[in-house]
């Protein structure tokens, strides 16, 4: 079953699988205060600050919690910004290069503050390079090149 096929069915649950689920898996004091302050709706969109339950009722999301505090929930331009990121299948999270999402923040949030500089190299920085050195011999075992980044 393909992701997309799994996000589907994930989002056609029935409220009480999903309640069911919820408790057993993920937090199940979160479903018993739920059930103790009466909030059983079903809520099954959520648009800016409003949500909507599974007959259609719309309501004010007073508590919008996270992201939907200052955005509101699935707001157009967050929308726009993540799938032209996916779309351009930048490389997230890397360890050995620099972003260019987040250095670009610079120029789109001029009046954020640098980056301080450490004053020593934090305690991680030798078990670091011991884990690098320890690697390498299997680096070039696996791929016949001596590092991960040579060509």
């Amino acid at each position: 079953m393909s992701i997309r096929e799994q996000i589907r069915q994930a989002l056609s649950l029935s409220a009480s699988d999903a309640r069911q689920l919820h408790a057993r898996h993920v937090n199940p004091t979160f479903i018993e205060a739920l059930e103790l302050f009466g909030f059983g709706r079903d809520f099954v969109k959520a648009e800016g600050l409003s949500l909507w339950d599974h007959e259609g009722h719309e309501v004010l999301d007073f508590l919008a919690g996270y992201g939907a505090v200052s955005l509101g929930h699935n707001h157009p331009d967050v929308r726009a910004a993540i799938e032209e990121v996916l779309q351009a299948r930048a490389p997230h999270f890397l360890l050995v290069s620099p972003q260019r999402l987040a250095a670009a923040l610079a120029i789109f949030a001029p009046s954020a503050p640098a980056a301080p500089r450490p004053s020593r190299a934090p305690s991680s920085w030798p078990v670091r390079r011991r884990a690098g050195r320890a690697s390498s011999p299997r680096t070039a075992a696996t791929t016949g090149r001596p590092s991960v980044l040579s060509p």
